[in-house]
Order: structure tokens, then sequence, then C-alpha cells
């Protein structure tokens, strides 16, 4: 058993089987060097849309609380505001998928390096944005993570999940999530706590230790992460959760 801490954003008690989410597919695209412009530039114009409706579907499908819908709706400011960027480092000869790579790299970088974590964070967005073009310009989606074997409730794991993957989260049967990064003003934060997922970020070391299919428990009201719990840990654990839902409940009365 191992037990890890990490920072509290989304309450409750939930104990799962593990399925490890490695980081979103985009970086991993193969990205040609050098294309023609005006077929790179027609290119990126057709994953923009894509990308729009994807932001489109996040917005509506979790529309229900305003400040995730704020969020998705700040994405696709982003998007638009970065565009002619994009469009002019293509003119110059790179490929739409080097394009779209070189210039959120680089604007992903400049703002993670900030002094303000809350700025500091918008880094992760644009990421999220380079991964949701490339996916676009590779014909790929974005999918909700595979279960483990076995029966029971999973919990997500991951050294770091974007806004987009956390959405996609919705209406999948996912009792919690763990991340290794990520701070309580993170966006995808804020996406869990509306999906009522209990979640806890910034555990580290958390993906050295975890293991696909391996029991854990997710207490996102006090931060404890476990790792192969024992019995009288689960116990605890499912004790907690009972007590946590009770008090929900009369919360939401009142």
């Amino acid at each position: 058993m191992i037990q890890l801490t990490g920072i509290p954003v989304a309450g409750g008690s939930r104990v799962g089987r593990i399925v490890v989410v490695e980081d979103a597919p985009g970086y991993a695209i193969p990205l040609k060097a050098r294309g023609v412009p005006a077929v790179e530039r027609a290119r990126l114009a057709s994953a923009v849309e894509v990308a729009h409706a994807g932001l489109e579907r996040n917005r509506a499908a979790l529309g229900g609380d305003a400040s995730v819908g704020e969020i998705f709706r700040v994405h696709g400011e982003m998007l638009d505001a970065i565009r002619p960027i994009i469009e002019e480092t293509i003119q110059d000869g790179a490929s739409a998928e080097q394009a779209v790579a070189r210039v959120l790299h680089r604007q992903a970088e400049r703002i993670a390096a900030t002094d303000n974590e809350m700025l500091a964070q918008r880094g992760r967005d644009v990421r999220d944005l380079e991964r949701r073009l490339l996916r676009a310009l590779s014909g790929l989606e974005v999918s909700p993570p595979t279960a483990a074997e076995g029966d029971g409730p999973t919990v997500v794991v991951a050294r770091d999940l974007s806004p987009s993957d956390t959405a996609a989260l919705d209406g999948q049967d996912v009792a919690a999530i763990a991340i290794e990064l990520g701070g309580s003003t993170s966006h995808t934060a804020v996406i869990a706590k509306s999906l009522g997922i209990p979640c806890v970020v910034g555990v580290e070391g958390l993906t050295a230790h975890a293991q696909p299919g391996e029991s854990i428990w997710v207490d996102g009201t006090q931060g404890l992460v476990v790792l192969n719990p024992d019995a009288d840990t689960v116990a605890r654990a499912r004790g907690i959760g009972e007590r946590y839902e009770r008090l929900e409940q009369i919360l939401l009365r009142e």
C-alpha cells in the first residue's frame, strides 16, 4: 500500500481500478516538415472548423455549468487569435502540422514560464488546442480512456489531463481522477468538479507507482491517494464516501 497526497479540487471518496491515461495524442503524430502553402492553409482551415465543432460539443454537453462553458468559449477565441500566426508560418513553407506544433508550443512555453500561477496554468489550455488541431489534421478524435479489464468502477490516473480529455469523461463510468501535475486553478480541475468526479491533482510520484488494473482510493476532499489499499483502508474509504454523499444530499435539499 502506497499513500500519496496532492491538491484536493473536487470532493468525494471513491475506490476503483486504475486506468492509466498516457499523454494525449498530438505530439506523437508525425509532423511533415514542409508543404505547398495554399494546400496547407486549406488543411488548416478544415482543422480549425473541426476544432471549433469539438469545442461547441463540449460547451453543449457541459453547458449547465457556466464556468465550464466559458472555458471552451475562451478556447475558441484563443484559436481564432492564434490562427493568423500559424498561417504566417505556413506561408514561410511549413506544413500545417509543423506550423501548429511550432507556434502553439512556443506560446505554451512562454505562458507557462510566468511567475503568475493562474496564468501559468493557461499554458495547458494552449497545449490542449495544439493537440486538438493536430488530431484534427490527422483525422483523430478525442476519445475517453479505455477501461481496464475487470469489474467495478475505474479511476483515471495520468501525468496530466487536458480540459478536452477531461470533458470526454462525461457519461463514462469514471469514479475518480488523480493527476500528477496541475493546480487548483487549472481548467481540468474546474471541469472535474462540474462533472461531479472526485479529483486530486499535483500528486507527485503518482505515475511511477500506478499500475493499470490495480486498486486505488482517491479522496478528493482531503487530497489523499492510496495505491493498493488493504481491506481495512477500503472499508474506511467507502465509509467516508457514504458520509460525503449523505452530506451532499442534505445540502442539495436545503
